[in-house]
């Protein structure tokens, strides 16, 4: 008998802009992902709401699409999703050196 391999269960630092892919009961996000164990990602996700599923999202200085004047949000908990439901992103994204601060303590709070 072969012994089966253990699930890796330690979180690799990626610092990645991804799309988080549109299903029946989402729609697409541009997300920062930030940590990848196997086939998992840990991530934020940016939106232009308020408020998600009942709670409060978090307001950034800057929008994360340099090219638009909306407000942007990040949702407050990180979440992990499977590596299929990513694809590389529709356009260009970056988080503002000014929103870094802001994201490093989310992503501490866990």
């Amino acid at each position: 008998m072969t012994k089966q391999k253990k699930p890796h269960k330690k979180w690799n630092r990626v610092h990645q802009m991804k799309w988080h892919k549109k299903t029946q009961t989402r729609k697409g996000h541009p997300s920062y992902v930030f940590g990848s164990s196997g086939k998992r990602y840990r991530f934020f996700c940016f939106t232009h709401s308020p408020t998600t599923d009942g709670r409060e999202n978090v307001r950034l200085k800057h929008n994360i699409a340099p090219d638009e004047t909306e407000d942007c949000y990040v949702r407050p908990v990180s979440q992990v999703d499977s590596h299929d439901n990513f694809e590389p992103p529709k356009k260009l994204y970056r988080i503002h050196e000014e929103d870094m601060p802001l994201i490093r303590s989310l992503r501490k709070k866990k």
